[in-house]
């Protein structure tokens, strides 16, 4: 049997097209390993900053005291004290807001979002509705404060 031209030209288009469903098999795998990596990247970012903040709590007696009276009787603060609280607090929820999106979109497992939510929620409930934290949380992370608040205990 005598292969024309033509019958290598068919014979080349089939080898490419099979070359190029192989590299996109590769570049999806490459992606999906590179959004692995911006996942964990993401993770980790949010766990250190979130054990920082359980640092600063932990060395400073009169910041964990301060944190505490605000998420348990905020009324009775100093309007200086208030205002340091209020930041501190801004801080912690601006944290898990960022917890909550990443555990939306699927980059944080449900295991570590369901580690937090407890806490999460037990402080959403002390807040009660603190206009000077609730003005800086998205809407989206707002009313899942919300559906927090308008739950059961």
């Amino acid at each position: 049997m005598k292969f024309r031209l033509s019958d290598w030209a068919e014979v080349a288009e089939i080898v490419a097209s099979c070359a190029v469903v192989i590299s996109l098999v590769f570049v999806g795998l490459q992606i999906r390993s590179s959004s692995k990596a911006a996942q964990a990247t993401s993770y980790q970012e949010l766990a250190a900053l979130e054990i920082g903040m359980i640092h600063d709590l932990g060395k400073d007696r009169v910041l964990l005291e301060l944190y505490t009276r605000a998420m348990q009787h905020p009324i009775e603060l100093e309007p200086s004290e208030f205002e340091q609280a209020a930041y501190f607090q801004l801080a912690t929820f601006r944290l898990w807001e960022a917890f909550y999106f990443l555990y939306q979109s699927g980059t944080v497992s449900r295991e570590a979002w369901e580690a937090r939510e407890p806490i999460i929620q037990q402080h959403i409930r002390a807040l009660d509705g603190n206009t000077t934290v609730m003005a800086f949380i998205s809407r989206p992370f707002r009313s899942y404060m919300q559906r927090v608040l308008d739950g059961p205990p």
